[in-house]
C-alpha cells in the first residue's frame, strides 16, 4: 500500500532519461528535464533515478582523443594478430616500454554524464574530451617493464609550448628561423657535368639537409599539447636512459630485451639519423608500435596513475614547478610493481580484441 500522492517520475521516465543521446546527458539535470519535458525539480529528478536504476547519476564519463583513421585500424589489427598469443613469459616481460608525458595542473577537470554506475566505459557514454587550458606544462619522460621501472623520471622545461593565437605562432616561426641556419640548396646538374660528377654532389646535398632537419623542431611545438624536442635533443638527454636501463636488464637476466617507442618525429623510428645510429650503435633490438596507440603501450598506463594521483592532492595547481616536479618524482615511486605488472598483464587479451574489433580503441577501468 503506497501512501501520499503518486509519483509524477515513473521507471519509464528514468529510463528515458538514461538511455538518451549522450549529446544530452552531459548537460544539467535541469537542462535535460526540460528535454524530456518532465516537471519536476532537479532534486525529485536525482532522485528517482537513484530509485529505479543502478547507481545513476551525473558521473565521469570516458572520454577518447580523436578518431582512428582506416589505416591506423589496419595497423593496429596487424599488431593484433602479430601478438595474439604471446605469452606474458614468452614475450611481454622483455619489452621495456619508453614514453614522454605532459601534465598541465590547471587542465579541466574529467568530462560529466548521466549514467548508471558501472557504465562509464559503455560506448554510449564515452565523449569527446573538451580542449584544455595551457599554462604551466610539465614535461616528462620514462619506461616501464614487467620487472622494474624507471627510477627516477626525467623532467625538461619547454617554455615556448604555449597554446598561441595565430600571431604569436607566426612569431615563434621567425624566431626559429633566425636560429637556424639557412636551408641547404639543392645543387643543380650544369649540362656539362657528368652524372658521376654530379652524384657526388647530389650525395653531400642529402647529408646536408637531414642534419639540417634534425635542428628543426617537429610540428607539435605549437600544439598545447608541448613537446618539441628536437632528434638531437631525444638522442642526448633522453633515449640513453632507455639505452641503459636495457643493457642492464640484459645483463640481469641474460635475455634480450626489446625497445618500444611511439611514432613521435622526435623518436626518428622511421628514418636515418642521430637516435638510430644510437640504437645500432649500441645493439638495441625496437618493437614496433603502432601509430596513435596509447591503449596499446602499458607506459601510458602508468601516465594515468601518476596523474591521477597528481590531481588528487590538494593546491597541486597552486605550486611551483620545480614542487610539481618533486611530488612527481615521488608518487612515480610510491606506484607498486603489481599495479605495472597489472597493466602489461592485459596485453594478450588487447591484442585478441584489437582483432575481433578491426582495430577499435580499447578503454578499461585500469588503463
Amino acid at each position: 500500500m503506497h501512501l501520499g500522492r503518486p509519483s509524477r517520475v515513473t521507471k519509464s521516465d528514468v529510463k528515458r532519461v538514461l538511455r538518451a543521446p549522450k549529446e544530452v546527458r552531459t548537460q544539467s539535470i535541469p537542462a535535460q528535464l526540460a528535454i524530456h519535458n518532465i516537471d519536476i525539480s532537479e532534486r525529485q529528478m536525482v532522485r528517482k533515478i537513484k530509485e529505479y536504476s543502478y547507481g545513476g547519476y551525473i558521473h565521469k564519463a570516458a572520454y577518447y582523443k580523436d578518431e582512428l583513421s582506416p589505416q591506423n585500424e589496419v595497423d593496429r589489427v596487424k599488431y593484433g594478430q602479430m601478438h595474439s598469443g604471446k605469452s606474458i613469459d614468452d614475450f611481454w616481460k622483455w619489452i621495456v616500454f619508453t614514453d614522454e608525458f605532459h601534465y598541465n595542473p590547471t587542465a579541466l577537470p574529467d568530462p560529466i554524464i548521466l549514467r548508471e554506475a558501472g557504465t562509464r566505459y559503455d560506448d554510449d557514454n564515452i565523449v569527446a574530451r573538451p580542449p584544455r587550458k595551457t599554462s604551466f606544462v610539465l614535461h616528462g619522460a620514462g619506461w616501464v617493464n614487467w620487472h622494474q621501472k624507471s627510477e627516477r623520471l626525467i623532467f625538461w622545461k619547454d617554455d615556448k609550448v604555449e597554446k598561441t593565437t595565430k600571431a604569436q605562432t607566426n612569431k615563434l616561426k621567425r624566431l626559429l628561423k633566425e636560429q637556424l641556419p639557412p636551408r641547404p640548396k639543392k645543387p643543380r646538374q650544369s649540362k656539362y657535368e657528368t652524372t658521376e660528377d654530379y652524384q657526388p654532389r647530389l650525395e653531400q646535398y642529402t647529408k646536408d639537409i637531414e642534419q639540417w632537419q634534425l635542428r628543426y623542431p617537429p610540428p607539435t611545438i605549437q600544439q598545447p599539447r608541448g613537446n618539441s624536442m628536437t632528434q638531437l635533443y631525444y638522442t642526448e638527454h633522453i633515449l640513453p636512459d632507455y639505452i641503459t636501463a636495457i643493457e642492464q636488464l640484459q645483463a640481469r637476466f641474460h635475455h634480450d630485451f626489446y625497445l618500444e617507442e611511439d611514432g613521435d618525429s622526435s623518436h626518428e623510428t622511421r628514418t636515418q639519423g642521430p637516435a638510430t645510429q644510437a640504437r645500432e650503435r649500441r645493439g638495441i633490438k625496437t618493437h614496433w608500435h603502432p601509430a596513435y596507440s596509447p591503449d596499446l603501450a602499458p607506459i601510458e598506463a602508468a601516465w594515468n596513475i601518476l596523474k591521477q594521483r597528481l590531481r588528487q592532492i590538494p593546491g597541486v595547481n597552486t605550486m611551483s614547478y620545480e614542487e610539481v616536479i618533486e611530488l612527481a618524482q615521488s608518487i612515480w615511486q610510491s606506484i607498486k610493481m603489481e599495479e605495472i605488472r597489472k597493466r602489461i598483464a592485459d596485453m594478450p587479451r588487447r591484442c585478441e580484441l584489437l582483432v575481433k574489433s578491426g582495430g577499435k580503441r580499447i578503454k578499461g577501468q585500469d588503463w
